[in-house]
Formats: C-alpha cells, structure tokens, sequence
C-alpha cells in the first residue's frame, strides 16, 4: 500500500434470480492481495434477469473497491455474458445490458481493471451471499484497511462446502434489520 491507498484486490461477483419468489440478488466479496476480507455484500434488487443482477453484483464491487482507494484491480465472475462484454470479446446487443456495461466501465476508470472468467465453483462466495440475499438476509460489511500489509494467510471461507460456507457466513456476518435496510 502506499500513502492510504490499497494498490491490489480482487473482487468476485455474482448474480442470481429466483423465479418461484420473484426476487433477483447480487453479492460480492472484495479482499485485499494477502486475501484479507475488505467488505462483502449481498443485497436483494427485486425481480429482474440474471444478467442484470451479475452486472449489478460486478457494479457495486467496482464502487467499493474505488471508494476504498483501489488502484488495481483483478475482477472474477462466472458469467461468460458480463465478462466478455467487459473485455470486450463479446458485443452488448441488448441495450439494457450495453447501459449496465458503460456504467461498470465508469465505476472502473480509476483503477486498472483486469476482468477474468471462472468457473461457478471457484466463485463460491459471492454464491453463498446471492443465496443469503434471496432467503431474505442482506448483508453489508466493509473491514478496516490494515495499516501495514499482513501476513497472508487463508481465508477462514477457503475449502468450505456451500453449506458450510452458507452457515459460516450466517454466523459471522450481522445482518442489519429491515429499517436499516430501507435507508438505503
């Protein structure tokens, strides 16, 4: 890190919809380059497509991420749509989804940005939160930057079954009551 700002992160998104309850969700985690946790969130956005709602996991990552100084940034998801249309190897068509691209090229053009494609299972815990935010539980929870870097050291979530990951999550994330949630 250099003066206060955090020179390396990654942020891993995800996005989801559930068609039985008409509720779509995103969730992202955003850790530092020893894997140090600096914020994650899961937030219900109401029903809208799947794409949408990657794109608005990968949105809100990108703003936090600059909001807490990150110059350089690596951006995982696993949708193929979102990340080839942030590289460019894919053409936004739909014009919905040309607009959610140009507002993420936005939210990024103070970082350098690298955008990279994973598998769902390597995306694990932007998935546990995207369940969380359509089972009802949404959750903020930005950590302090550290002051110096740290040793690196595994995440506590790392090697975690869905489930496990899932009840981990409930147990160590506080979950702000609906009258917190509506402020914002």
């Amino acid at each position: 890190m250099t003066k206060g700002r955090l020179v390396k992160a990654t942020l891993r998104f995800d996005g989801g919809h559930r068609r039985s309850i008409d509720k779509a969700a995103y969730g992202f985690t955003l850790k530092d380059a020893e894997e140090n946790l600096l914020a994650h969130e899961a937030q219900a956005i109401g029903y809208t497509t799947h794409n949408v709602a990657e794109y608005r996991g990968m949105i809100a990552g990108l703003l936090h991420a600059a909001e807490i100084g990150v110059t350089d940034l690596q951006v995982w998801g696993d949708s193929r749509v979102v990340i080839y249309q942030m590289t460019g190897a894919y053409q936004a068509r739909a014009e919905h989804l040309a607009a959610l691209r140009d507002e993420a090229r936005r939210a990024a053009l103070k970082m350098s940005v690298e955008y990279g494609w994973n598998r769902r299972d390597e995306n694990a815990e932007a998935d546990a939160l995207v369940n969380l935010a359509l089972d009802g539980n949404d959750v903020r929870r930005s950590s302090e930057r550290p002051k110096k870097p740290a040793k690196a050291k595994k995440s506590a979530m790392a090697g975690l079954s869905k489930a496990k990951l899932r009840s981990y999550l409930l147990e160590h994330t506080t979950v702000p009551d609906k009258a917190w949630n509506a402020a914002y």
